[in-house]
């Protein structure tokens, strides 16, 4: 048996064991100018209640994460897996300087309209992480239209978010440089790059560009200000997307390149950094309301979840902020996420 051989047998069998992980629930996709973007549902469809999980980035992945699930939700509930445009294993080519923060609240009208088409929902709920808490707001309370939008969803549960780079960046300069100051006193970490940190954070009052959100986020990385205390170990269910890098239909490969072309969505960016006006419509939102933060999540600090609460419309005893203290933008401790999965299955079971 020759090499070539070979090694096309052991590609063939790979592939079989990578299919093997997306036997489970169903598939279609979307398409909208230029996107084809797939959607993945996990979980008891004849349920009726339906959870659109909104993935973070922009350029991170519904797919890859439908492999480890959010199993405790998929018990009771249909969870949709929808890939963004420009994100996960979406193709296509739609045009990247046309790219908006209303394009992916087009796109997710459609995917609305698509469940709408496949299944009897007689309840559905928003789930946005990081940047899709973004798009989860911009859905519920942008543009024109927002209203009959609103009146299609059911709640709209906002996690680790970050709807405003500027007031994020508000309450996160503060904590970075105090790390950043107690870690060079203390002899920690990179020196000359904590240094680097605290020279472009002096006099600095925003960031106004995608190069200068960069070197926001390198500091933030680089005084660990991701993650969170003693975090949980996944186990071995979650080990499941270590083969998708590598042995899937639809492989980690096409998604790193789809993550690279978000980098080129400077139009998209600029707008993200410099318009602040989803604050400004917060109170647009009237829909039960749970919003979840990390203490230490300098990404999207705390203050960022409590603006959001006290702004929306939701009537108070309809809206909660958890600011969850032991958890950073990315990870978790083990009692911090029992409280957020408990949480989370709490306004799901509201009537």
């Amino acid at each position: 048996m020759n090499r070539s051989f070979l090694a096309i047998v052991i590609f063939l069998i790979s592939m079989q064991l990578g299919c093997s992980l997306y036997t489970e629930g169903e598939r279609f996709w979307v398409e909208n100018d230029g996107a084809q973007m797939p959607v993945w549902v996990k979980g008891p469809v004849d349920s009726g209640k339906f959870v659109v999980f909104l993935h973070g980035g922009p350029g991170d992945n519904a797919t890859l994460f439908g492999l480890v699930g959010w199993r405790f939700i998929e018990e009771e509930h249909a969870v949709v897996y929808w890939d963004q445009r420009h994100s996960g294993n979406a193709m296509g080519n739609p045009d990247l300087q046309a790219t908006t923060v209303m394009s992916f609240v087009d796109d997710l009208d459609l995917v609305i309209d698509a469940l709408h088409a496949r299944y009897d929902i007689d309840q559905l709920h928003l789930f946005g992480t990081s940047w899709g808490a973004t798009v989860g707001t911009a859905y519920l309370a942008h543009g024109e239209g927002w209203q009959e939008r609103q009146s299609r969803v059911d709640g709209f549960i906002y996690a680790h978010g970050n709807h405003d780079t500027s007031l994020a960046f508000t309450h996160s300069k503060p904590r970075i440089t105090e790390r950043a100051s107690q870690w060079l006193a203390d002899g920690q970490g990179d020196s000359s790059a904590l240094t680097a940190c605290l020279d472009f954070y002096d006099g600095r009052d925003a960031v106004d560009s995608l190069s200068s959100w960069g070197e926001h986020f390198q500091c933030i990385v680089e005084v660990d200000g991701t993650k969170g205390i003693d975090t949980v170990d996944w186990g071995a269910p979650y080990e499941k997307p270590k083969l998708f890098a590598f042995f899937s239909p639809a492989s980690g490969f096409a998604a790193g390149l789809n993550n690279n072309t978000t980098h080129q969505l400077e139009p998209l960016f600029d707008e993200v950094i410099n318009d602040s006006s989803l604050s400004d419509e917060l109170g647009n939102i009237t829909l039960p309301l749970l919003v979840i933060q990390g203490e230490l999540d300098f990404i999207a600090p705390p203050e960022v979840g409590e603006l959001v609460v006290d702004r929306a419309g939701t009537a108070d005893e309809d809206k909660e902020l958890v600011v969850l203290e032991r958890s950073g933008h990315t990870s978790w401790p083990e009692d911090d996420l029992s409280t957020f999965q408990d949480k989370i299955l709490d306004m799901l079971s509201a009537d």
